[in-house]
C-alpha cells in the first residue's frame, strides 16, 4: 500500500488526475457525451443508447466502420465513425479515445478529440482546490483496459492481413471473370490517352483487360462493410503482376475531359514491388521502368525506332520505382536498368532513389521540363508521338553514353 501511495505521489499531477477520474476510454467519452452528440450532430447523425457499448476502440486509425443512424433515428449507411487511441499531453503522456466522423454526403472528416475538455475541466478543479490534489489509492484499471484493447486490436490486425491478401486475390480473379463477361464494347483506343494518332493498338490478346463489365465487382472481406470495383466502357484496364508473375490487381483509368484521368486499384490489393510489362517483346539485357501506364507506352513506342530495343516496364508510381528495380535486378543481374522519371520532386527522389538501391552507374533520363510534374506523355500534346519517341531515343541513348564512361 505504501509502495502504491508512493508511485502515485510521483506521478505528473494531470496524469494522476485523469487517472482518479475516469477507469476506462468508453468513461470519457461518456463524461463528455453532449460534445460526441454535437460532433455527431454536425454529420447529419445522432448516436444510438449503445453507442458506448459498441465503440470498439482500437489502436489503428483504420479501424472498424461503425454505422449511425440519421437524426430521425433511420438506420442508412450515409454516416459512420472509427474510434482509435491517441494522447495527450506533452512530458506527461496520456492515452484517450479519439474519434472520426464521416458523411458520405459531406467532403472530410470531423475528428472528435476531448484533450481540449480534459485539460480545461483540469485547470479549473485545479483553481478551486489550488495545487493539492486527492492522494486516495489508484487502481489501474484504465491501464487494464487499454492493455485488452491493445491486445484486441493486435488479433484484429493480423485476422485484418488475412482477410486482405485473400480478398486481393479473389478480388483480382473475380474482376477478371466478371470483365471478361457481360462486357458492352471495347475502350477507347490507347491513342485517345495521348490526344493524337499514330500509337499502334496492341495485340489482342491483350484487350482482354481493356473490357468492361456492365455490373460492378463487388469485394466483402468483413461482415460489416464492402467495396467496389466498378467499371464502365469508358475505362481502360490495366493486369499488374506481383513478383511471382501472378496478377495481383487491376488498375483502373477514367478518363476525364477537365483534367488528369482518374486512376484506382481494386480496395486493399497488392501494388508496392508490382509491374506490369509493356512492351511485346523482352530484351533481358535493358530495361526502362517508368511510372505511369500511358507514358511507359510512349517509352515502348519509341522502340519502333531501336535497332536494339528495351523492355518497357510500369511500377504505377514513384516510390515503387526502387522495389521493381530491386526485382528486376535480382532476376537479371547483368542487365542495364535504367528509370524514366517524371519531372516533379518525388519523381526526381525515387528514380534517384532506385539507382542507388541497384547500384546502378547510370543517371535517371530526365523528362521534358514544361511544367511540374510533366512527363514524356505530355509532350505528345505538342508533338506527334512518332516525334516524342525520336526525342526519348536521343535522351536514352545520352544516359547510356554517360554510364560507359
Amino acid at each position: 500500500m505504501n509502495a502504491m501511495c508512493h508511485e502515485v505521489n510521483n506521478m505528473p499531477i494531470f496524469k494522476r488526475w485523469f487517472l482518479e477520474k475516469f477507469k476506462t476510454p468508453e468513461s470519457v467519452c461518456a463524461h463528455y457525451l453532449r460534445s460526441l452528440e454535437e460532433v455527431a450532430a454536425s454529420i447529419g447523425a445522432s448516436l444510438p443508447s449503445d453507442f458506448l457499448d459498441k465503440m470498439q476502440l482500437t489502436t489503428s486509425k483504420n479501424g472498424k466502420h461503425i454505422y449511425l443512424p440519421d437524426q430521425k433515428g433511420q438506420r442508412i449507411k450515409k454516416h459512420y465513425y472509427t474510434a482509435f487511441l491517441g494522447e495527450t499531453g506533452l512530458q506527461e503522456k496520456v492515452e484517450i479515445p479519439i474519434l472520426s466522423f464521416k458523411s458520405y454526403r459531406l467532403p472530410g472528416y470531423t475528428t472528435w478529440s476531448p484533450a481540449k475538455l480534459l485539460w480545461q475541466d483540469f485547470k479549473n478543479e485545479k483553481r478551486v482546490n489550488g495545487n493539492k490534489t486527492s492522494q486516495a489509492e489508484v487502481d489501474n484499471r484504465y491501464e487494464e483496459s487499454l492493455k485488452q484493447i491493445k491486445e484486441r486490436s493486435k488479433i484484429l490486425e493480423e485476422q485484418y492481413a488475412i482477410l486482405t491478401t485473400e480478398a486481393q486475390k479473389a478480388a483480382a480473379k473475380l474482376a477478371l471473370t466478371q470483365l471478361g463477361k457481360n462486357f458492352s464494347k471495347r475502350v477507347t483506343d490507347p491513342s485517345y490517352w495521348f490526344g493524337i494518332n499514330g500509337l499502334e493498338p496492341r495485340p489482342e490478346a491483350e484487350y482482354e483487360c481493356y473490357r468492361s463489365a456492365s455490373g460492378r465487382v463487388y469485394i466483402k472481406d468483413t461482415e460489416s462493410w464492402e467495396t467496389r470495383f466498378g467499371a464502365q466502357c469508358r475505362d481502360m484496364l490495366i493486369p499488374v503482376y506481383n513478383s511471382k508473375g501472378a496478377l495481383s490487381t487491376i488498375q483502373k483509368i477514367t478518363p476525364s475531359q477537365f483534367g488528369s484521368a482518374k486512376k484506382t486499384f481494386i480496395p486493399f490489393s497488392e501494388t508496392q514491388g508490382c509491374f506490369t510489362i509493356v512492351s511485346k517483346d523482352i530484351n533481358p539485357n535493358l530495361f526502362v521502368i517508368g511510372e505511369g501506364y500511358k507514358t511507359v507506352r510512349v517509352y515502348d513506342h519509341a522502340n519502333t525506332f531501336r535497332d536494339i530495343k528495351f523492355t518497357a516496364i510500369c511500377a504505377f508510381s514513384a516510390n515503387n520505382l526502387p522495389s521493381v528495380a530491386q526485382l528486376l535486378c535480382s532476376q537479371y543481374p547483368d542487365a542495364t536498368i535504367l528509370f524514366a522519371e517524371d519531372n516533379d520532386e518525388t519523381g526526381h527522389y525515387y528514380a534517384k532513389k532506385g539507382q542507388e538501391t541497384i547500384d546502378s552507374k547510370y543517371p535517371p533520363i530526365p523528362a521534358p521540363n514544361l511544367f511540374k510534374g510533366s512527363d514524356w506523355a505530355d509532350l505528345c500534346r505538342h508533338n506527334s508521338i512518332n516525334e516524342v519517341a525520336i526525342k526519348f531515343n536521343e535522351a536514352l541513348d545520352s544516359i547510356l553514353s554517360l554510364g560507359s564512361k
